[in-house]
């Protein structure tokens, strides 16, 4: 797996000086998957373990970033989550030896979309002998780095689909691509989001058997669609009362998915966020537009 290619105005790690072999993920109590690309059995309520070790030849690196003897290098998996605006990152692990292990567990973190996963090399502490002009000298320089994405296919639990020919559909709108079915109770915000939505989808439009063929121009599509089934819900949220930013609504609730949304969109007040609405509602498509297209 290649590093991620980048400038700084330090010495870093070379490429050819580090052996990282992979990523080592378990879900839950599933056994343990090697470099996965999806996590079809993720849901909220499943924790994810994620372990990687490298191996670099410590006094030859040292030497090379023309670090003191009692410098301290480290070891730390950060993750990343943009359809959650969502980050963090593990305790960095000092690095003793030749071989470093390092592991990280998300229980309960807002998870949805795509998780990305960094493993960086650190600088934990420069030491006290006597610093060169290109050697790193802040604690938490990044000396090198590696990536890996992870679809959580389990994100599809929160809008739940399906698709039907809705010609043979008594709903008003033969020919509409999509349809977002909303049934939330604003008195049961801690239902599981399965239960108060379904994303519908024409299979007589073009458009939809595009997104569910998965074709080239199916992902284009998709951030059409999604900026739409995001924009009705979050309308939803205005339109409900009760509903509030503070509450714990639980992991996986519909409360919380509307949350979520909301604070993917720096909305961190409801009440500012509705009266932000009514004064441009425009600005609420734009900001759509602007996270889904990240």
């Amino acid at each position: 797996m290649a590093a991620v290619a980048s400038t700084f105005p330090y010495l870093t790690i070379p490429n050819e000086a580090v052996i990282f072999e992979r990523w080592v993920v378990s879900c839950g109590s599933a056994l343990p998957s090697v470099d996965p690309e999806a996590l079809p059995d993720w849901s909220y309520h499943q924790v994810l373990n994620i372990g990687a070790t490298v191996t670099i030849p410590y006094d030859q690196v040292r030497l090379h970033l023309r670090l003191a003897n009692d410098a301290q290098l480290g070891a730390t998996i950060a993750w990343q989550c943009l359809a959650t605006q969502s980050r963090g990152a593990s305790i960095p692990v000092p690095i003793m030896a030749d071989t470093t292990a390092t592991r990280l567990t998300l229980d309960g973190a807002p998870l949805g979309g795509i998780l990305t996963l960094s493993l960086h090399l650190v600088l934990l502490n420069p030491g006290s002998g006597p610093i060169d002009p290109l050697s790193p000298t802040l604690p938490g320089a990044i000396l090198w780095t590696t990536k890996h994405s992870i679809l959580l296919e389990g994100d599809a639990a929160r809008f739940p689909t399906a698709k039907a020919d809705f010609s043979a559909l008594d709903n008003g709108f033969p020919n509409a691509h999509w349809w977002l079915e909303l049934h939330i109770d604003e008195d049961a915000l801690d239902a599981p989001s399965d239960s108060a939505m379904r994303l519908w989808l024409n299979e007589n439009s073009v458009i939809a058997k595009s997104i569910l063929d998965d074709d080239s121009a199916g992902g284009a599509l998709v951030k059409i669609m999604t900026s739409d089934v995001y924009r009705q819900l979050i309308r939803a949220a205005f339109d409900i009362d009760t509903f509030s930013m503070e509450i714990d609504y639980g992991i996986g609730s519909i409360g919380h998915t509307l949350q979520m949304l909301l604070h993917m969109l720096d909305y961190s007040d409801i009440n500012l966020a509705r009266s932000a609405h009514r004064e441009d509602p425009t600005r609420l498509d734009a900001r759509l537009q602007s996270v889904v297209n990240k």
